[in-house]
């Protein structure tokens, strides 16, 4: 499997439960956090959507939000968009 099959199957079940929830296509949910990670090499800690702030987990070095689960970092990528 290569990587961006790896990633989308990865995200998947997480942007279709927000695809149900909030009504936003689980392809732009990934396809954005595709384009911020290069398919997932640059992840800081679950946040996958470049996100810079305080996050509930603290923020990193380089002020991007970090959280506890991916369950928190894709709601909070939800409430920016």
């Amino acid at each position: 499997m290569s990587k961006q099959q790896t990633f989308i199957e990865y995200l998947k079940p997480y942007a279709l439960a927000m695809e149900a929830k909030y009504g936003i296509d689980w392809r732009v949910i990934v396809a954005q956090a595709a384009l911020e990670t290069g398919w997932g090499d640059y992840n800081r800690q679950w946040n996958l959507w470049g996100m810079r702030y305080e996050g509930p987990a603290g923020r990193d070095p380089e002020g991007y939000a970090l959280f506890n689960d991916q369950w928190e970092a894709i709601e909070a990528y939800i409430y920016n968009v």
